[in-house]
């Protein structure tokens, strides 16, 4: 069987079809992660900012 014919064969499941969706999927999510660890940092810097402005 060719790539195109596994593809085209909607019987069978995606990651049969496709096989890099579930590493695509499992980097985006670890990316995901990743950037809400930054944005998380960055409010926690952001509020003791705040607090140091407000005890001056």
């Amino acid at each position: 069987m060719t790539i195109a014919k596994i593809r085209a064969d909607e019987s069978l499941p995606d990651l049969v079809r496709f096989p890099s969706l579930e590493k695509m999927r499992q980097e985006i999510e670890r990316l995901r992660e990743e950037r809400a660890k930054m944005r998380m940092e960055r409010r926690r810097g952001r509020a003791q900012q705040k607090e140091k402005r407000a005890e001056q």
